[in-house]
């Protein structure tokens, strides 16, 4: 505790929000000294920082937690991110209070941080790779969707289509159909071929980001007997080397 009040004597829980975040502020002594909200965004969030200079921050796992942490530990701010499971069995209320939520946090981070389970985010430059990874896969998820739509929509008239991998479907989708069904599932099948063409640029830069900043890939790989990006995904939400 010494060390923390070498650093700051404030101690700030912040209910992270969508639009706004909701604060609460202890002094030293484990007063409230003052209560309110501020907007979602990196202005708001640096007034704050300005009245409460080096301060011990408190919040929870989410969303925002990943890019809100940073950038208070960049302006100064000592940072806990907690988990967020953990934390409500110790306060949990029957009725959501974002204000409630702020105190406690302040409160249990000022009394023991070990109560915090703290969670540790990684860089900004890590959770990039790790989007990119999920980002392909929901181009992916919205591909097979969008083939089976044109493919039940062309059973319920009577033709079918064979079974090409997704990456040929809108080569062949087209063949042996009356003019009048290409037409109606053109605008579909174009849609297709831009989203493999996507899905392409995007497995070529994973497999690149891959063998250069996660070697340790290409052996889980072989593990899986797979070409799937999920060594890359398990390495990059773990980023410790050493654990593979």
């Amino acid at each position: 505790m010494k060390e923390q009040n070498n650093r700051s004597e404030f101690t700030i829980g912040l209910d992270l929000g969508e639009r706004r975040h909701r604060f609460c502020a202890l002094n030293g002594k484990g007063e409230v000294v003052e209560e309110g909200s501020v907007l979602n965004d990196r202005a708001s969030l640096a007034r704050l920082t300005a009245r409460y200079g080096g301060a011990l921050a408190v919040m929870e796992a989410g969303a925002h937690s990943p890019w809100v942490s940073r950038y208070l530990e960049g302006l100064g701010w000592e940072v806990i991110v907690s988990n967020p499971r953990k934390v409500r069995a110790i306060y949990q209320h029957e009725r959501k209070s974002d204000r409630r939520d702020a105190l406690m946090l302040a409160r249990i981070g000022r009394m023991d941080r070990a109560l915090l389970y703290p969670v540790r985010h990684g860089s900004e430059e890590a959770q990039q790779d790790l989007l990119r990874i999920k980002l392909r896969d929901s181009l992916v998820r919205a591909r097979v969707a969008l083939i089976n739509s044109v493919r039940f929509s062309l059973k319920s008239l009577g033709y079918g289509v064979s079974n090409p991998s997704s990456e040929r479907f809108h080569k062949v989708a087209m063949e042996s159909l009356p003019e009048v069904v290409r037409e109606m599932i053109a605008p579909s099948v174009q849609a297709l071929a831009e989203l493999s063409a996507r899905i392409a640029v995007l497995e070529r830069e994973i497999s690149l980001l891959a063998r250069t900043k996660y070697p340790q890939t290409l052996w889980l790989q072989q593990v899986l007997r797979s070409r799937s990006n999920h060594g890359a995904l398990l390495c990059v939400e773990d980023r410790r080397p050493e654990a593979f």
